[in-house]
């Protein structure tokens, strides 16, 4: 996935998370995401067979944050 395509749903869940979940995963994944981008751009531009561990970091930071928005806001709605 483009880096343009993927930080169009990465922002959204960033920002949710950050609303509703816990800032400290969010502070600590979110560099690594930013990372793991930089390493997919400089991996595909070298050889884009082996933009893999790139995408890969980036997916599971992705994942983390999404998480942990989506428990945030179930958190947030059951104690309403």
């Amino acid at each position: 996935m483009n880096t343009i395509e993927n930080t169009v749903i990465f922002l959204p869940a960033l920002w949710v998370a950050v609303l509703f979940g816990a800032t400290t995963i969010v502070a600590a994944v979110g560099p690594v995401r930013t990372r793991a981008r930089i390493l997919y751009s400089n991996a595909y531009r070298k050889d884009p067979t082996k933009r893999g561990s790139g995408y890969g970091i980036s997916l599971t930071a992705f994942a983390v944050i999404f998480v942990d928005a989506a428990t945030g806001v179930a958190r947030s709605l059951l104690t309403s």
